[in-house]
């Protein structure tokens, strides 16, 4: 799974673009199954909402990755750019678990 990281209204740091490699990357091995049509990749999208207001959910993280049945697309909002890109890495575990799930109850009913 190759990883695309787009920021917008922020600086893409190292230590940002490295923190949003292991935590999505850490959900790479849960698709390997379905890059048998070839390498799959995650675009993510780390962004501020606005550039005036100073606090609450100010931070923006979204991920869309194209399998062959489905597209997933997530996004979530946060206080913290960490924070929305933790949550945007539990919805997305979520989401391929859910699929992994779809897949094997479609096998065993064959």
């Amino acid at each position: 799974m190759r990883i695309e990281i787009n920021a917008v209204r922020l600086e893409l740091t190292e230590a940002l673009k490295e923190y949003v490699e292991n935590k999505i990357g850490g959900v790479a091995r849960m698709v390997k199954k379905f890059e048998a049509n070839g390498e799959l990749i995650a675009f993510v999208e780390i962004s501020k909402t606005t550039r005036h207001h100073k606090q609450g959910d100010i931070y923006y993280a979204e991920i869309t990755m194209k399998l062959p049945q489905k597209t997933i697309r997530l996004e979530k909002t946060h206080e913290d750019m960490y924070g929305a890109i933790d949550e945007i890495k539990d919805l997305f575990k979520e989401e391929i678990s859910k699929l992994k799930e779809i897949n094997i109850s479609k096998t065993k009913n064959k």
